[in-house]
C-alpha cells in the first residue's frame, strides 16, 4: 500500500508533468459509494478506504493520477474540461496513464469479494460489484451487463 509520501509524490509529478501546481490535498473516508476515490473542484481527493486498501500500489497510482488529473483540468480549462473529457484525456496520456473513462483500476475476482459479497464475474474477466438491491434482482432474472465489454452478465 502506498505511504503518505509516495501519495504526495506522485501529485507532485503529476503537477510538474501537467505544468500546473494547484495545491491539491488527500482525505481518507470510511463511506463505501462504489468507486475508489474522487476529486472535488476544491483540490481534494477523496480516497476510500474499505475498496484502497485491497488495491495494488499501482492500482493505487493510477487512481492518485486519474483524480488528480481531475482536478487540474478544471483548473486549467475551466467547467468544460470536468469529467473524462478530452482535455482530461491528454493530461492522463502526459502522465504516461490509461485514458479509458471507466476501468483505469480494474479489481481481481479476490480484490472485489473482499469488499463486497455481491461480485458478478463476466466472461472477459471483470469482477462487476453490485449493491445489495441489485444483486437480488440480478438472482430474479433481471439482465445486467458489464461496463468493459457490454455482454450480458450470467448466473
Amino acid at each position: 500500500m502506498l505511504t503518505n509520501e509516495q501519495i504526495t509524490s506522485i501529485i507532485a509529478k503529476v503537477q510538474s508533468t501537467c505544468g500546473n501546481h494547484t495545491p491539491i490535498s488527500i482525505v481518507y473516508s470510511a463511506r463505501k459509494p462504489k468507486r475508489i476515490a474522487e476529486a472535488s473542484d476544491g483540490g481534494v481527493i477523496t480516497i476510500f478506504c474499505y475498496v484502497w486498501d485491497v488495491l495494488t500500489d499501482e492500482q493505487q497510482h493510477n487512481t492518485i493520477v486519474h483524480e488528480a488529473c481531475h482536478i487540474l483540468a478544471l483548473k486549467m480549462f475551466g467547467w468544460s474540461a470536468w469529467g473524462h473529457t478530452p482535455d482530461w484525456k491528454r493530461l492522463m496520456a502526459l502522465c504516461g496513464c490509461p485514458t479509458k473513462t471507466r476501468y483505469t483500476t480494474p479489481l481481481s475476482i479476490d480484490q472485489a469479494q473482499k469488499i463486497s459479497p455481491y461480485v458478478l464475474q463476466c466472461k472477459c474477466g471483470a469482477s462487476i460489484i453490485l449493491g445489495k438491491i441489485q444483486y437480488g434482482r440480478f438472482q430474479r432474472g433481471n439482465l445486467y451487463r458489464c461496463g468493459r465489454c457490454k455482454a450480458t452478465l450470467e448466473k
